[in-house]
């Protein structure tokens, strides 16, 4: 018994001194294993105080001042990298373009705006106006309209000369610059564009001499041209007609929501008129249907784009997305994958909770392996990689790295980013010939106010509400 303790005593005074040898080699890197550069490391404790995203910034400030004291001059991150090295612009001296976006005619540049670093400062980028979780506004041109918007309540949508309106009391305004808010032609009827998001201003362009009306008493809306024809009657709603050519003759074809068989119905009509004995019809297509929702996932609905639009197919009880052309004949479309947004000419497909873009003739632009992917607004599409959000262009190509922690969509010309590294960076969409000039250098009073009477005087007479009696 007693030889059977030493025994055991001794082997275990062994293995204690072979895991102290193999401790020391370690420490030493003269382990085969521990290559002879290897970093060193630092841990935190993941106690119930201590939140697994509190973990995350700690590791990250324990990284960012091993650099510093590296002595080394590269920038933090690739995030950091890439402000650094942008071209940038002082706010008031660019014009944001709120059109789709080319490379061959504009570019995004950096505006050198001071937004608070945290990563809830910015709370979102609408229609070119920047609003701070504090409460600040700012606009387009980066200049605080807080004491001017007092008592505005901004309600995302735009009149018909595309202003973004705001309310207060039961009347509407569009921001005029320095001249505060002026009031606005804003009718909820005549120019809902049946979406709940912030729509592009050219997305819902009325392009042909055809007006809705709406009868408020019997709660539908009609289509009627500038020549008195009735081109669609009792609709629950009504969008905008596109033209196209069809045997070298132009054509119009809109679509229309109306309530069939106990269920909404996307009715879509022409403006050519076939007669078929006493009859004359212009209907093209009454079988497809709506989509569920109204927000930005439902992007490619209601509004013809590069000669398609999205409508959903019902299959008993399955449904499908699909595009359709202008003669209401449904698209090619790829096997296996599920159409979760078309704008600006590309399509974002969706597979197994990744995400990839295509033309509209199913060309990739991008690989199908997009962690996340926001539709297409202005040219500019949010994706997200492995290593971060950027944004890229209807060609695929990055005009933002993907090494941000958030990137917001693109409104009215203007978008921002953030990273840990940097906070919160402001981003603007220009003319790709603008070069910044200095203050000093510019005419005075060439900003703001007389651009707005610029625009104000260049505007087309804005069509008049009627309503049919």
């Amino acid at each position: 018994m007693i030889k059977n303790a030493l025994k055991f005593i001794i082997a275990a005074a062994i293995m204690c001194g072979v895991a102290f040898g193999a401790v020391f080699l370690a420490s030493s890197r003269s382990l085969p294993f521990l290559p002879d550069e290897a970093p060193e490391y630092s841990t935190v404790e993941n106690s119930e105080e201590t939140s697994p995203e509190i973990s995350e910034e700690l590791s990250y400030a324990e990284e960012s001042s091993a650099e510093e004291s590296s002595g080394t001059e590269e920038p933090a991150d690739e995030a950091a990298a890439f402000i650094n090295g942008a071209e940038t612009f002082a706010p008031g001296s660019y014009a944001p373009l709120d059109r789709r976006y080319s490379s061959d005619t504009e570019k995004t540049v950096l505006i050198d705006a001071p937004l608070p670093a945290e990563e809830s400062a910015v709370t979102a980028v609408r229609m070119g106006f920047i609003f701070l979780e504090d409460g600040r506004i700012f606009d387009s041109a980066f200049n605080d309209i807080t004491e001017l918007a007092a008592g505005y309540a901004f309600i995302g949508a735009r009149d018909k000369a595309g202003h973004p309106v705001f309310k207060k009391g039961d009347s509407y305004y569009y921001y005029n610059g320095e001249n505060g808010f002026a009031p606005s032609n804003y009718n909820v009827y005549s120019d809902a564009t049946g979406f709940e998001f912030d729509v592009p201003v050219y997305l819902c362009e009325q392009l042909m001499p055809i007006k809705r009306y709406y009868v408020k008493k019997k709660k539908y809306y009609n289509f009627y041209g500038d020549d008195g024809d009735s081109y669609a009657y009792g609709c629950k709603e009504v969008f905008a007609f596109y033209p196209f050519i069809e045997n070298g003759v132009e054509r119009g074809i809109a679509c229309t929501i109306k309530r069939a068989h106990s269920e909404d119905r996307l009715v879509f009509y022409s403006t050519r008129f076939r007669h078929s004995g006493d009859s004359i019809d212009n209907t093209l297509s009454d079988i497809y249907y709506p989509p569920e929702s109204r927000g930005i996932e439902s992007i490619g609905y209601f509004y013809f784009c590069d000669g398609y639009i999205r409508v959903r197919v019902k299959d008993g009880k399955n449904w499908e997305e699909r595009l359709m052309d202008t003669g209401c004949n449904l698209a090619r479309t790829l096997n296996g994958y599920v159409i979760a947004g078309y704008s600006d000419g590309c399509i974002l497909y969706e597979r197994d909770g990744k995400y990839g873009f295509t033309t509209n003739s199913l060309n990739w632009i991008t690989t199908p392996d997009l962690i996340s992917a926001h539709p297409f607004t202005e040219g500019l599409a949010v994706v997200q990689t492995e290593t971060g959000f950027g944004m890229i262009d209807t060609t695929g190509a990055y005009v933002l790295p993907p090494v941000f922690e958030k990137v917001t969509p693109c409104s009215g010309g203007v978008f921002a980013a953030y990273s840990s590294g940097t906070g919160w960076n402001l981003f603007a969409k220009i003319d790709k010939d603008s070069q910044y000039v200095p203050p000093e250098e510019s005419e005075a009073g060439s900003t703001e106010e007389s651009d707005f009477e610029s625009v104000e005087e260049s505007s087309e007479p804005e069509e008049s509400f009627e309503e049919e009696q």
